[in-house]
């Protein structure tokens, strides 16, 4: 195995989580007490609120537009499709969100 310094290997850190985690869970404990989960609940709650928030401004930029008598109607039709697809993403991350809660 090759270290670099005080590091450990990845093949090492590799045997470590291949040996360790299925003895946490003889012992009974969880990967949620570890942080793993905690971690993986927070960045999908900062996604899904960043989602939420592109969604609405990608809608008010498209209603600004559509408003606006010298406005683009090709803009405004990208700016719509665009936050279909922002409202697609958030509602995927929430449904990974509420599965990662449920456990």
């Amino acid at each position: 195995m090759v270290a670099v310094g005080n590091m450990p290997s990845p093949l090492m850190s590799i045997r470590c989580c291949t040996y360790l985690v299925p003895t946490l869970r003889r012992r009974g404990c969880f990967a949620a007490e570890y942080g793993i989960y905690r971690g993986m609940i927070t960045i999908l709650t900062v996604l899904v609120v960043l989602g939420m928030i592109g969604t609405l401004a990608t809608l008010f930029a498209g209603m600004v537009g559509i408003v606006r008598p010298d406005g683009n109607p090709k803009r405004s039709n990208r700016l719509m499709q665009l936050r279909v697809i922002f409202q697609g993403v958030t509602l995927v991350l929430f449904a990974l969100l509420l599965l990662a809660l449920r456990h």
